[in-house]
């Protein structure tokens, strides 16, 4: 076998073996993915049919009862856009602002435990 060949043989291998990584890499990112969505979606659910686990954890946050449709609303929305490819940094960045640490009042939780002004 000519060095040419052997050259490209190796070539051929290495890039069938970084395929098969990349396809690994991608299946775990899927997964990675996935599973914090379908967190996110069980969240949302609980919130549109207004479930009691669901009341009593957004009274105790400080929101109004009124409000808890609504925020399953953008927060179903906000996850269904991150599960598509084309609008996943849109998606996250929506569940990221619609899950932010600030209250109703706009004040952080930390902020409201430590007695301190914003």
């Amino acid at each position: 076998m000519s060095a040419n060949a052997k050259a490209n043989s190796d070539q051929a291998t290495l890039g069938a073996q970084s395929a098969v990584s990349t396809s690994e890499g991608q299946g775990a990112g899927r997964v990675l993915s996935v599973l914090p969505a379908l967190f996110l979606l069980r969240d949302a659910g609980m919130k549109l049919f207004k479930l009691p686990a669901a009341v009593t954890a957004t009274l105790q946050l400080g929101y109004l009862e009124s409000a808890i449709v609504g925020i399953g609303v953008i927060l179903l929305a906000s996850t269904l856009l991150y599960l598509v490819p084309s609008t996943a940094i849109l998606g996250a960045m929506s569940v990221n602002l619609s899950l932010d640490k600030s209250g109703p009042d706009g004040n952080s939780a930390e902020s409201k435990e430590s007695g301190s002004l914003p």
